[in-house]
C-alpha cells in the first residue's frame, strides 16, 4: 500500500517559499543580462573617452610642431626681414620651409607697418593687414596662434594663423611672418573621417571644426550636444556617458586640450558620437535572449506557483469569504466547502459546526419574536375589545345620559376618561408595532405628488396646542409625482410635527422641509426648543422612551410615536435620523425611495439600542484597530463608560501610547460619534 503523505500549512507555506525563490532566482538571471549591457555600455563609452583624450593629445603635440616652425622662421628674421637679400631670395626659403612642413596653405611677410611685402602663393600683396590681429600681435613681439578659425580673405577658406616677430641686425622688430593653415588639417591630425560624427568646439562651445560638415557655417552651435549639457562637465578634461532620448539618445566622449611644452592649448574640446544601436546590438541580442528565457521560465514558474496557492491558500480562503458573506446576509443555512485532513480542513470544520449552532440559536430566536409579535398582536386586540364600550359607557355618563353628574362626581370620571382614551392610544400603537414587527404593515402605493398632502399639514396641526401659537413654515422643493403610500408619510410627518409643537417655546417656529435627493425623496422637521441631550439620543428611537425634560414630563406621550416612525420608514427601504443640540432645537429627517418596495420587511422595534449600540461600537474598532479592536473594545468596557467622553479619552490614551495614529484615531472617533449622538456626528460631517 502506498503511503500518504499529509501536508500540513507550514510545509506548504515553505513549497510556496520555494517556488517564490525560484522566482526570485529567475529574476536574477533577468537583472543579470541588464548588467552585461550596462558593462559593456560602460567599456564602449570608457573606450570613447580615451580615443577623445588621445586625439586631443595628438593635436596638442601637432599644435607645438608648429610653434617650434615659428621659432625656425623667426631665428633667420635677419634674412627675411633685416637684410638686403632679393625678394626672391626669402621667397624661396620660404616655399621651401612649406614644402617641407606640408602643413601650410601659404606663408606671408609683413613689414613693420604690417603691410603683405610677400607670399609663398602671391596672395594679396601689399594688402595692409596691420588691423588684422595675428600681424599686431607679432608687430607687437609676440608669437601667436588663432585660438579660433579665421575666414582668410584671400583663400575664402576658413584658416588658422601662426605668426611671430621678425627681428633685424639691431634687435628690434622689423616686420612679421604668417603661417596660413586650412582648417580641415585639424581634421587630419585628429583622425576623423566624414562619416565620423565629431566637432572641435572653441572655449565658447561653438563649432571650429567638423568632418561632417566640412563647408559649415563656423562658429555654429553644436549639433550633436546641448550646449546646456557640455556646460556641465566644465572644469573636467574629459567625460563620457549616455545621452537620454530626449537629448538625442546616443553614446557622448568629450576631452579638453592640456597643451604640450610650449604649446598652452587655446580651451579646445573634441566632441565625439556615437549612435548605441550598431555598438550595443551584439549585447542587446545576448540579452533579449537572457530576458526571453528568463521570462518564458518565470512566466511556468509563476503559473505552476500560482496553481499550488489557488489550490492550498486562495481556493479556501475564497470559499471561508463567501460563507462569511452569506452569514452576513442572515443566511445560516450556509456551510463550507473545503475537504482536507490539514489545519485548514479541520478549521473548516469548525467553523461548519458553529455556523449549525448559530442556525439553531436564530431559528429558536425567530420562534420567540413569533410568538411575541403574536403575543402582543392578539393580547392588543383583546384589551381593545371593551375599551371602545367602556370609553362610550363614560362619555354617555358625563353627558348625563343616565342621570344628571355631580360637579364632585364629574372630576374623577374625566380623569378616568382621559386615562381610558390615553390606555386606547397605547393599545393602537402596540397594535401598529406589532403589524410592523411581522411585516403585515399595509401600504397603499399611488402615483402622487406628495407636495400637496405636506401643504395642507399646517391646517391640519392648527388645532394642535393651539395655545402655544407655533409657526409652522414651509420649504419645500419641487417633488416628482412618485408611487408613494401618501398617507403613510403624512402619518409619519404629523408624528413628528406634534413633537416638534411640544418642544418649541411659545411663539415659536417649525420649519416642514422636502425635496427630491437622488433616488429618494427627502423630508425633514425643524424646531428650535430645548433639543434632546446626547445621553437620550441614543436612546430616542426605542419603545416607551421619553427623554427626562420638564417639557417631555408636562406634555406626556406614549413613547412609542417614534418607534412606529422608524419602522413605518425602514418598512419600505428609507432612513430616518435627526440632529439635535441642546438648548437649540432639533431637526428630524427621513426618505422613502422613490421606487416603491414590493417587498415589506419586518422591522425589529422592540430590541433596545443598548446591545445594537454595543455591537457597533465592537465593529468599528475591530474595522480601524483590526484584530486588537476586539481586545481594546473590552479594555475600553472595563475601564470606561460606554459614551464618547470615555471612548475619547480612551483613544487619546491609545494615540499617546503609539497605538494608534491621529489620523486613524480621529476617523474612528468619527465613526464612534456616528453611533453614539448621530446628531452630533451629522454636524461634524457638515462643517468638514
Amino acid at each position: 500500500m502506498a503511503a500518504t503523505i499529509k501536508l500540513g500549512v507550514v510545509q506548504k507555506f515553505a513549497l510556496a517559499l520555494l517556488a517564490i525563490s525560484l522566482a526570485s532566482m529567475l529574476a536574477v538571471s533577468f537583472y543579470i543580462g541588464e548588467a552585461v549591457a550596462m558593462e559593456r555600455q560602460a567599456s564602449l563609452l570608457s573606450g570613447m573617452q580615451s580615443s577623445a583624450q588621445s586625439r586631443m593629445a595628438n593635436l596638442d603635440k601637432f599644435m607645438n610642431e608648429r610653434m617650434i616652425d615659428l621659432l625656425l622662421i623667426s631665428d633667420n628674421g635677419s634674412l627675411l626681414a633685416g637684410s638686403n637679400a632679393p625678394m626672391e631670395e626669402k621667397l624661396r626659403y620660404l616655399r621651401q620651409f612649406e614644402r617641407s612642413s606640408k602643413t601650410y596653405a601659404s606663408i606671408s611677410l609683413y613689414d613693420a607697418d604690417g603691410i603683405r611685402v610677400a607670399d609663398t602663393r602671391n596672395l594679396g600683396k601689399e594688402m595692409n593687414q596691420s588691423s588684422r590681429e595675428f600681424v599686431k600681435a607679432a608687430l607687437s613681439g609676440k608669437a601667436y596662434v588663432s585660438p579660433q578659425p579665421e575666414m582668410s580673405v584671400t583663400l575664402k577658406v576658413p584658416v588658422l594663423y601662426f605668426s611671430a616677430p621678425l627681428y633685424g641686425k639691431n634687435g628690434s622688430v622689423s616686420g612679421a611672418v604668417a603661417l596660413r593653415m586650412l582648417s580641415s588639417r585639424l581634421g587630419e591630425v585628429l583622425d576623423l573621417d566624414e562619416d565620423d560624427q565629431a566637432e572641435l568646439l572653441g572655449r565658447d562651445y561653438t563649432v571650429i571644426f567638423s568632418p561632417y560638415n566640412r563647408a559649415g557655417e563656423l562658429f555654429a552651435k553644436s549639433s550633436l550636444t546641448p550646449e546646456s549639457h557640455l556646460r556641465e562637465h566644465e572644469g573636467e578634461q574629459s567625460a563620457a556617458h549616455l545621452m537620454s532620448a530626449a537629448e538625442g539618445g546616443h553614446l557622448h566622449a568629450m576631452a579638453r586640450e592640456q597643451g604640450f611644452q610650449n604649446y598652452k592649448g587655446n580651451g579646445w574640446m573634441l566632441n565625439l558620437a556615437e549612435e548605441p544601436e550598431a555598438l550595443l546590438k551584439p549585447v542587446d541580442e545576448a540579452r533579449t535572449q537572457v530576458l526571453l528565457l528568463g521570462g518564458a521560465l518565470s512566466a511556468v514558474v509563476f503559473i505552476l506557483m500560482l496553481l499550488v496557492v489557488f489550490r492550498l491558500f486562495i481556493s479556501p480562503l475564497g470559499e471561508f469569504v463567501r460563507v462569511g458573506a452569506e452569514l452576513e446576509r442572515g443566511n445560516y443555512a450556509v456551510r463550507l466547502n473545503v475537504k482536507g485532513d490539514d489545519e485548514i480542513g479541520e478549521l473548516a470544520s469548525s467553523f461548519n459546526r458553529a455556523i449549525g449552532r448559530i442556525e439553531q440559536i436564530d431559528a429558536e430566536h425567530k420562534q420567540v419574536d413569533k410568538a411575541k409579535t403574536e403575543f402582543m398582536s392578539v393580547t392588543s386586540h383583546e384589551l381593545r375589545s371593551p375599551m371602545t364600550p367602556m370609553k362610550a359607557q363614560l362619555q354617555m355618563l358625563l353627558g348625563g345620559y343616565f342621570g344628571k353628574v355631580q360637579k364632585k362626581q364629574k372630576e374623577p370620571l374625566e380623569i378616568v376618561l382621559r386615562n381610558t382614551e390615553r390606555l386606547d392610544r397605547i393599545i393602537v400603537d402596540m397594535l401598529e408595532m406589532s403589524r410592523i414587527q411581522a411585516a403585515r404593515l399595509k401600504f397603499e402605493f399611488k402615483r402622487a405628488d406628495l407636495s400637496d398632502y405636506i401643504k395642507k399639514l399646517p391646517a391640519e396641526m392648527a388645532s394642535f396646542m393651539p395655545e402655544k401659537k407655533v409657526k409652522l413654515e414651509l420649504r419645500l422643493g419641487k417633488l416628482p409625482v412618485v408611487e408613494a403610500d401618501s398617507d403613510r408619510v403624512v402619518q409619519v410627518m404629523r408624528n413628528l410635527l406634534t413633537n416638534a409643537i411640544k418642544f418649541s417655546k411659545p411663539g415659536g417656529k417649525v420649519i416642514i422641509g422636502a425635496r427630491e435627493d437622488g433616488g429618494y425623496l427627502l423630508f425633514s422637521v425643524e424646531d428650535f426648543g430645548s433639543g434632546v441631550d446626547e445621553e437620550s439620543q441614543k436612546k430616542l428611537f426605542e419603545p416607551f422612551f421619553q427623554a427626562q425634560s420638564a417639557m417631555s414630563r408636562q406634555f406626556g406621550g406614549t413613547g412609542l410615536g417614534l418607534a412606529i416612525c422608524r419602522g413605518i420608514v425602514e418598512a419600505q427601504n428609507g432612513r430616518i435620523w435627526f440632529e439635535s443640540t441642546p438648548g437649540k432645537g432639533t431637526k428630524f429627517f427621513f426618505t422613502i425611495p422613490k421606487t416603491p418596495v414590493t417587498d415589506i420587511k419586518p422591522i425589529n422595534l422592540l430590541i433596545t439600542q443598548k446591545a445594537e449600540t454595543e455591537a457597533k461600537v465592537l465593529f468599528a474598532f475591530v474595522e480601524h484597530l483590526g484584530p486588537m479592536g476586539r481586545e481594546e473594545f473590552e479594555r475600553l468596557k472595563a475601564s470606561h463608560q460606554l459614551d464618547y467622553a470615555g471612548i475619547h479619552e480612551y483613544l487619546q490614551g491609545l494615540e499617546a501610547s503609539g497605538v494608534i495614529g491621529n489620523e486613524a484615531k480621529n476617523a474612528l472617533e468619527f465613526d464612534v460619534l456616528a453611533v453614539l449622538s448621530p446628531g452630533k456626528a451629522g454636524r461634524q460631517k457638515g462643517k468638514a
